[in-house]
């Protein structure tokens, strides 16, 4: 939000002190000004379809924003049994962990695509099987390591959301609840991807008529009028009354 009030300005009761982006003279203004022709384009923009003209998709004027939230929870459940971040996990490849901090926790402006490690977690927990314990005893003595059961528990970037890390927090748990859920520690990773205009996005016009982009064309192979004047958008005049 924008102020609309200065500094050592007095107001009054009722007085609007701020108001949104969108705001210019008391007027919503989102949304972009395009040349609008009405016609048939070779039956692409029957009805509710949209005609677009690339130049659009170059300007970006409809060009969005959209974040993806993740949220990545650690336990301890006790001294044995525990969840940790660590940049060493098990039968990784450096190239998945190529955007990793030495926490194994994703860096701040890296681009991630599908399937890219946020966190690299790991379940440690001690061996509880009675039967090969001896082996493992021998073991840890012969090499000065505890052997442990570690599972690969890290988080990958789902399908479709790929983008931009924007920001990483960490939070920590206050003392009951680490108690009573077992949770320690909590990470939030806030993903960032631009979206251009594509097939199937969806167009509303001032007064609430919408349509479908069905056809994104360039400029030289869109009609023009005895000016030399391009439209921006090829609608069917079927479609104002939708």
């Amino acid at each position: 939000s924008k102020p609309n009030v200065w500094q050592g300005e007095r107001v009054f009761c009722g007085q609007i002190l701020t108001s949104t982006q969108d705001i210019l003279y008391s007027e919503f203004t989102a949304g972009n000004n395009l040349l609008l022709s009405y016609g048939n384009f070779f039956g692409y923009n029957f009805e509710d379809a949209i005609v677009l003209n690339k130049k659009i998709v170059y300007s970006q004027l409809f060009t969005s924003l959209h974040f993806k939230i993740y949220e990545i929870i650690f336990k301890f459940l006790n001294s044995t049994t525990f969840e940790i971040s660590t940049i060493n996990s098990p039968k990784k490849s450096f190239f998945c962990k190529r955007n990793l901090d030495f926490f194994g926790i994703i860096k701040e402006g890296s681009k991630v695509l599908n399937n890219d490690i946020l966190v690299s977690k790991v379940s440690i927990n001690n061996i509880k099987n009675i039967s090969v314990l001896p082996l493992y005893n021998l073991i840890s003595i012969l090499f000065g390591q505890e052997i442990r059961n570690i599972k690969d528990k890290s988080v990958l970037v789902s399908f479709g959301n790929s983008g931009r890390i924007v920001k990483t927090e960490i939070f920590s748990f206050p003392s009951n609840l680490k108690s009573y859920l077992g949770y320690y520690l909590k990470c939030r990773i806030y993903i960032c991807k631009q979206r251009l205009l594509s097939v199937g996005d969806k167009l509303c016009g001032r007064y609430g008529n919408k349509g479908i982009i069905a056809y994104i064309l360039s400029s030289n192979d869109l009609p023009y009028s005895n000016s030399g004047i391009i439209p921006d958008i090829i609608s069917d005049s079927l479609g104002i009354p939708s």
